[in-house]
């Protein structure tokens, strides 16, 4: 069995995953436990929800100044998380883990788990009724009725890839970030122009995988990865532009600010910005160099990082 690609705030890059020995207990409560790794960030309403190492799922009220535990039914390190409304949140996580709560993420609920299988890397919903969980070598599960049932989706036969990361462009197209295919030494990522009924397979310009994917409009889409790659299209994935990085860094998440800025974070405390749709990026140097996993923009328009040790405003 080929290593699995395991997504960390540390590395991203095929790692042997330990046995989990305590994963069928629930998530231990600890004082420091917003200081534990953390993989990724979502909003709920007004509150912030993050997810992470040993089953945590954190909530913060007051915009990522304070962080409140939740409880958990599973320790497994959790990898994504998402909300399609302000009570009604998904996350998942090794082990095949997604979990369900209907109260804005205070407690969870499991839906699936099993500790024979590989780990569950990304969620995403179109609405409240479709959506699709990505997963390790090239598992991914979709519901048409909310999450009452998942089916099995084949991208292709052939493929059995890392899935790392799913993003819509809200007029049915979808992306999905993928690995490196060393057959044709080239990056994949998948692509569907019905809201996911068909899948088409795109040999991307990078030789390396790709972690991150950011649609910014209908037509405009960014993919992002290895030594600070980053490629963007304004033809929904045809044709790609190398877009300069100014880092090695690799690079994990990207989001869009509701003032139009793109930011994307990565390793070694790396942030990019963009106040062009994407066309170039800016380094924005922070004081600590914590490695980030995910980003997001709480109530008040303030950016939280989050990743090792926890969590940090971004400094701009």
């Amino acid at each position: 069995m080929k290593p699995l690609l395991v997504f960390s705030v540390f590395i991203l890059c095929s790692l042997a995953v330990p046995a989990q020995t305590e994963s069928e207990d629930p998530a231990p409560m600890r004082p420091l436990a917003s200081k534990s790794m953390m993989l990724d960030l979502a909003r709920a309403g007004e509150n912030l929800v993050a997810a992470g190492d040993r089953g945590h799922i954190l909530i913060s009220s007051d915009q990522g100044k304070t962080w409140n535990q939740s409880k958990v039914p599973t320790r497994v390190l959790l990898t994504a998380l998402t909300f399609v409304d302000e009570k009604t949140g998904w996350a998942v996580g090794h082990n095949e883990t997604l979990l369900k709560s209907e109260d804005a993420g205070q407690s969870w609920q499991i839906v699936r788990q099993d500790f024979e299988r590989d780990p569950f890397l990304h969620i995403w919903f179109e609405n409240k009724d479709h959506g699709l969980v990505a997963g390790a070598y090239g598992v991914m599960l979709e519901t048409f009725d909310g999450g009452e049932t998942w089916e099995e989706v084949f991208l292709n036969d052939e493929d059995d890839f890392h899935l790392n990361q799913i993003g819509g462009s809200g007029n049915g197209t979808i992306y999905i970030a993928s690995e490196r295919d060393n057959l044709n030494e080239r990056g994949v990522s998948y692509r569907s122009m019905d809201s996911g009924k068909t899948w088409e397979r795109m040999l991307m310009p990078y030789s390396g995988s790709y972690f991150g994917v950011l649609p910014i409009d209908e037509t405009s889409v960014i993919f992002f990865g290895l030594r600070g790659h980053i490629f963007r299209s304004t033809d929904q994935g045809t044709n790609w532009s190398e877009i300069k990085s100014g880092t090695f860094a690799l690079l994990t998440d990207a989001l869009k600010t509701s003032k139009g800025e793109i930011f994307i974070v990565g390793m070694g405390g790396t942030v990019l910005k963009s106040v062009d749709q994407g066309q170039s990026f800016s380094i924005v140097k922070q004081t600590h160099q914590s490695s980030f996993s995910a980003i997001a923009e709480a109530s008040d328009g303030s950016l939280i990082l989050a990743g090792e040790g926890g969590f940090h405003f971004l400094e701009q």
